[in-house]
């Protein structure tokens, strides 16, 4: 991704997640559920960058928080 595609990325998805979310969610501190994972493509595409980026894992887990 180039520089100014990622600062429009990263513009995008703080209004969207918030900006501690989205930072500790880039830095792996904080899971990306699948629906989120969707919107973060979507952007992906949206600022032109490629959208076949693989996350770095997956897990599955019980959200007992409900959040």
């Amino acid at each position: 991704m180039y520089p100014d595609q990622y600062r429009e990325f990263m513009l995008v998805c703080v209004s969207h997640f918030g900006r501690n979310p989205y930072f500790m969610q880039r830095l792996g501190a904080m899971p990306i559920p699948p629906s989120e994972q969707a919107f973060i493509r979507s952007v992906l595409k949206q600022v032109g960058a490629p959208d076949d980026l693989d996350f770095d894992g997956f897990e599955e887990r019980v959200n007992w928080n409900g959040d």
